[in-house]
């Protein structure tokens, strides 16, 4: 296993995104010489925008898709779990939920999949609008997607965040957890994409990724998800 943690220098202002073509030129003097030594184990990519880096080093390298996994949206996930258990008061454990799509702005939280001890959470905000009638999804998926830009301000880069989670994978990968992992891995048709990386939920094994799971999304979340990949899309043809 190699992972991956290299790429461009952060300044204050830019997107993941932004950070793409450099962060590509670090990788052409990287993996060539790797391959050549002829590896052919598997890829964990941490290098932002990680879900076109991924992307980027599955191409470079040839192996194939389920050999190069990206962080995804992990560390977006656990930012959200938390969130929710600080916002009803219990374990993050007890939080199931997390984020899809792109590493980075464009992220959806598909929330009809989420729950916490079991019970779904729309209901949780249902059952009792007297103590969560305030509660605004849209400003959630805000506050989760620019948690990295405020800790980058705050202390100039992310360490610990993404260490932890980039841990967990490598944990699966070395001891075939069979754990789902909402990662950057290749979408094959799965959610109506296909031909890009993004951040889904996928089953991460010693072989990489052993399969996909594929939620049953609402429409809106479908429309949510797609523009996301739309976004990786459209920045990988430029």
């Amino acid at each position: 296993m190699i992972v991956i943690t290299i790429g461009a220098p952060y300044k204050l202002g830019m997107t993941r995104l932004d950070m793409y073509e450099k962060a590509r030129a670090v990788i052409d003097t990287i993996i060539p010489p790797v391959m050549a030594s002829g590896f052919s184990g598997i890829f964990v990519v941490v290098s932002n925008p990680v879900d076109l880096m991924t992307q980027y080093i599955q191409k470079l390298s040839g192996l194939p898709c389920e050999k190069v996994i990206g962080t995804g949206t992990l560390l977006d996930s656990s930012r959200l779990r938390m969130y929710l258990a600080d916002l009803l008061d219990v374990d993050p454990r007890s939080v199931n939920a997390i984020c899809m799509g792109e590493h980075g702005d464009s992220q959806m939280i598909p929330w009809s999949q989420a729950t916490v001890g079991g019970k779904p959470f729309l209901d949780i905000l249902a059952d009792d609008p007297g103590r969560f009638g305030k509660v605004n999804l849209d400003n959630i998926q805000g506050e989760i997607s620019q948690i990295a830009y405020e800790v980058v301000a705050g202390k100039g880069a992310t360490y610990y965040g993404i260490a932890s989670v980039t841990a967990q994978v490598i944990r699966a990968i070395l001891f075939d957890e069979n754990k789902v992992l909402p990662v950057s891995c290749m979408l094959r048709g799965e959610y109506g994409a296909s031909g890009v990386y993004a951040g889904v939920p996928a089953v991460v094994t010693s072989e990489g990724i052993k399969e996909l799971v594929t939620y049953h999304l609402t429409d809106e979340e479908q429309k949510k998800f797609a523009a996301s990949v739309e976004v990786l899309k459209g920045y990988d043809r430029k």
